[in-house]
């Protein structure tokens, strides 16, 4: 199996980058039964995203960003 570099070892983390600073901030890391997803970005600084076990069960979360 080849591997690359920056893969994250079949998690997927849903992160935040600031394109002033170049930082990267991670508001919620995936694990291996779980992913999340952006879903929208609503004009109040709201993050509106998703929850996805691999067994297909999936939730709604909200993150608001300051």
């Amino acid at each position: 199996m080849r591997h690359i570099l920056w893969e994250l070892d079949g998690t997927v983390d849903l992160a935040l980058y600031t394109v002033e600073t170049g930082g990267i901030g991670v508001i919620a890391e995936g694990t291996h039964e779980f992913y999340y997803y952006p879903i929208k970005w609503d004009s109040d600084g709201t993050l509106v995203y998703g929850k996805n076990w691999f067994n297909e069960k999936a939730e709604r979360l909200k993150y608001l960003y300051k």
